[in-house]
Formats: C-alpha cells, structure tokens, sequence
C-alpha cells in the first residue's frame, strides 16, 4: 500500500496557489526537441540527470548546484518553472485545512446498503453554508473523489503572485 500522490494538474495548481511544503517527488513538463511533449513524474532520490527532458537536462548542465537542490526533498520555491513539487493528496489536504481553512474530503455514496461511488465534498471553515447543495459528481475510487476536491478547493485560493 502506498500513498497516492498527485496528478499533474493538481501539482501544477497548487504550485499556483503558493503550496511550497517540502516533497520528494515532482512532476517536469517534459521538452523533446524544443517542443513541448507533456507531463512526467520523477521521484528524486538516485536519478540519473539523462531521465530528464532535453530543457531541463540543459539547464541542469548549467546550474549543477539546482540539479543538487532538485535531488533530495525539494519545495516548489527551490524548483525551475517547468518543475513542480508532486505531495501526497493527504500532504495537500492537510496544507489546505491548517494554512487556508478549506476542507478536501469525500463522502461515500450509498444504495441499497452497497457502495456504489464517492462524491468530493470541500468546506471553507469560515463559510459553512448548512443549506448548500452537495455536488453531484460521483466517481469510483476514493482517491479519483479526493483528487477532485483538491482541485477544487485549490481553485478557491488566489494565486500566489496576486498575494505578494
């Protein structure tokens, strides 16, 4: 059993919305022949700098001293652009809930006495609308529900750039 860390999006979302907890893991948005090729994950522990995307490869020749930063446990803040710190999704809830007060979770949906699905289910602690509808969304693992709401409750904050 490991612990499900986050998708891309997510990753890169966060990094937005100013999360710099230490990871040591990271998504790269991958360059292939100056062309833009997608997102891949690394786990920075014993990598070898060839497994890297041609960009980053470039700038890791240049910059040793980042290429040292980026192999251990690493903040959003110690990473380039195209790099972004990839925390467990329990990781990010808890920097939601303790740094903003937002709370990411799920609920499990029920028929018949069978669990048929899992809804996302985010409260800002400050805001609690007893009257307010639950999404409808349903989706089939608890992870992929929690996933969502971490998107979610992330979309809530503003942009890192726009609170300096």
């Amino acid at each position: 059993m490991t612990e499900e860390l986050v998708t891309f999006e997510t990753a890169k979302l966060a990094k937005e919305k100013g999360f710099d907890e230490e990871c040591h893991h990271s998504w790269e948005w991958y360059v292939v022949a100056d062309r833009p090729y997608g997102p891949v994950a690394h786990q920075y522990t014993h990598i070898d700098i060839r497994e890297f995307g041609e960009e980053t490869f470039r700038m890791f020749k240049e910059r040793p001293d980042l290429y040292e930063k980026v192999c251990g446990p690493h903040r959003n803040s110690d990473l380039p652009s195209i790099l972004y710190a990839r925390p467990t999704q329990a990781l990010l809830e808890r920097w939601l809930r303790e740094k903003h007060g937002i709370m990411a979770g799920i609920f499990v949906v029920e028929r018949m006495g069978k669990i048929i699905g899992f809804r996302r289910c985010v409260i800002q602690m400050d805001k609690v609308d007893r009257n307010a509808a639950l999404p409808r969304n349903e989706y089939e693992t608890v992870e992929v529900a929690l996933e969502a709401a971490l998107q979610e409750a992330l979309k809530l904050l503003p942009d890192a750039m726009d609170c300096q």
